[in-house]
Order: C-alpha cells, then sequence, then structure tokens
C-alpha cells in the first residue's frame, strides 16, 4: 500500500525548506524547475522578500528583469524547437528547426555561465538582491546574442511555413 501525500514535490522540497533559513533556500529553489531555474530562484526570492518587506536595491531589480527575459527566451527555444520537432516531424525538416532553436537557447546559457559560473542551476538570486554583478564585457556579449537570436527568427518562419508536414499538423486543428 501507498499513502500518496500531496504537495512534497519531486526531492522533498517542502521538507527541506522546513529545515532551512529563508536564505538559504533559494538554490534549493532552482531545482524545482531545471530548464528554467533563473526563474525559479527569482520567484522564491520575491515571495521572501514581500514576506519580510525587504527592499531590492534597483540595480539588482535590473540585473533580475535581465536574466528572467534571458531565461524565458532560452525556455522559449526549447519549446519551439521540441514542437517542431513534433509538429514537423524528424525527417520533415522538424529537426533542423530543435537543432536551431537549441544552438540559440545554447548562446543563452554561454550567458549564464559567464555571469554564475554554472550552466543548469545558477544560484543568482538571493533574499534582498543578487549573488553577482555582471562581469566586464558581458552586457556587450547579451546584446549581440539577442540581436543574434531576433534575427534567425525569420529563420524559423521560413523553415516552417513552407514545410507540409509542419502545415499539415497545424493548421485547422
Amino acid at each position: 500500500g501507498v499513502d500518496a501525500v500531496i504537495g512534497y514535490l519531486h526531492r522533498c522540497h517542502e521538507k527541506l525548506a522546513e529545515t532551512l533559513a529563508y536564505v538559504q533556500y533559494p538554490t534549493i529553489a532552482s531545482k524545482t524547475d531545471y530548464v528554467a531555474a533563473m526563474s525559479s530562484e527569482l520567484a522564491y526570492v520575491m515571495a521572501a522578500e514581500q514576506i519580510a518587506k525587504v527592499e531590492v536595491p534597483k540595480r539588482a531589480q535590473y540585473l533580475r528583469v535581465l536574466v528572467g527575459e534571458l531565461q524565458r527566451i532560452a525556455s522559449h527555444c526549447l519549446w519551439l524547437g521540441t514542437w517542431c520537432l513534433d509538429m514537423g516531424g524528424a525527417l520533415g525538416g522538424g529537426a533542423t528547426v530543435f537543432l536551431y532553436c537549441i544552438r540559440e537557447r545554447e548562446t543563452v546559457l554561454d550567458l549564464f555561465e559567464a555571469l554564475v559560473g554554472a550552466r543548469l542551476l545558477y544560484g543568482f538570486h538571493q533574499v534582498g538582491g543578487t549573488r553577482y554583478d555582471i562581469p566586464g564585457g558581458w552586457a556587450d556579449r547579451c546584446r549581440a546574442t539577442i540581436t543574434t537570436i531576433d534575427d534567425r527568427i525569420n529563420e524559423y518562419e521560413d523553415m516552417l511555413e513552407g514545410n507540409a508536414f509542419f502545415l499539415a499538423r497545424t493548421q485547422g486543428v
């Protein structure tokens, strides 16, 4: 027999949190969503700050928005790539879009690695601000990455708008 206890997330995050101080939990929170760890950390620290009425410096707020948007772009790349693989089929061009999207996602993960030294679980956000500031040259790399990704969106559209497999699976559904 099994007694299911609803509420204990994968790896018992709630139980771990019971023994930690609020400031110790953000690196655990990042593990709740491996694909978007920056967002998970941010959600947690913002909740803790709201409860404690902690004011976050403007620079940290800006950095949070910046990495949050980068995380969103990386997540969209993963979604679009896997969705196109399903909709376009591996032999119908979907694999190409998938690989292109992963290529773009990797450039965002490169930025995260340069920022915090990791590509998956970041430990960037902390209650009251951020753990790291941007290193020299990072802002220019970030701008170049965003420009490249933005320029490549047209490539994706070109590959999909003429893809018979993709169109058959997405139109009139």
